[in-house]
């Protein structure tokens, strides 16, 4: 949906490959998120105010990364996205990629460097991003000799 700009159920049923029902559902779960949608029986929808939050696909939309922030995991408010960003990665499955964003509006046990304590209330972006280091290991093969 584009801001002020009518679009019918119809069109976005046949955008999407979905029912016009499965289309007021998903404008129903926008709803919920905080999405202000109006409705005109002749019209269609027209979105009318984005909510001002860290959501996932409103953040990708502006994003033209290669691999940082194709996956995100967005919680509005958490222990502290470091902690998840850790177990997720950790994860025999190795299923989270490089570039996982874990977001969150509001951290009740942030962490700074050196493992300080970080306030961090709503308003801010409190985020940890997925990465993989490439390092090649140290052995007793690649150590030079003297």
């Amino acid at each position: 949906l584009r801001e002020k700009e009518y679009i019918s159920g119809e069109v976005l049923a046949k955008k999407l490959d979905i029912s016009r029902v499965a289309v007021w559902k998903q404008i129903q779960k926008l709803k919920d998120m905080g999405y202000k949608i109006i409705s005109d029986q002749n019209l269609g929808y027209c979105l009318v105010f984005r909510p001002d939050l860290l959501l996932p696909q409103e953040i990708q939309r502006g994003l033209s990364t290669t691999y940082i922030g194709k996956k995100i995991f967005y919680f509005p408010e958490l222990e502290s996205t470091n902690i998840i960003a850790k177990d997720k990665a950790s994860q025999i499955t190795k299923e989270i990629d490089e570039g996982t964003i874990i977001i969150a509006e509001k951290q009740s046990a942030g962490k700074g460097r050196l493992g300080r304590e970080w306030f961090s209330p709503v308003g801010g972006i409190w985020l940890s991003i997925i990465l993989y280091p490439h390092i090649k290991y140290l052995t007793d093969s690649n150590i030079p000799q003297r």
